[in-house]
């Protein structure tokens, strides 16, 4: 081979290898730009669900005795004379305070979520 033939070789190779860092350097960009874009709209989102947990976490819902888990009669404490609960995990999520406890363990999990953001 040649002198020409061979620095001719080497310039086709250093121009396609100039080619294919261009290509990677603006996908890189695009990576970039897309990953900004998305941190962003994150913040926001995240933002976004902290006032809302804010909202809902700070509302006192009135409850009454028949929302608490009790009936209307039955007496206060929650043991009965062997010392076990009354009512268990199961009774409680299909009593009356049913909704108020499912929304309150929404909000404090979804406020852990967006804390963890």
């Amino acid at each position: 081979m040649s002198f020409k033939t061979i620095r001719n070789s080497q310039q086709l190779q250093l121009a396609k290898l100039n080619q294919k860092a261009d290509a990677d350097n603006e996908l890189l960009e695009f990576l970039r730009d897309y990953m900004k874009k998305r941190a962003d709209i994150e913040a926001d989102y995240n933002k976004s669900l902290d006032k809302l947990n804010e909202k809902f976490a700070t509302k006192k819902f009135k409850r009454s005795a028949t929302a608490k888990g009790q009936a209307v009669g039955q007496i206060a404490d929650d043991e009965t004379s062997e010392g076990t609960p009354r009512s268990s995990f199961a009774e409680e999520r299909q009593g009356p305070g049913a909704l108020y406890i499912a929304l309150s363990t929404l909000v404090q999990e979804s406020d852990k979520l967006a804390k963890a953001r």
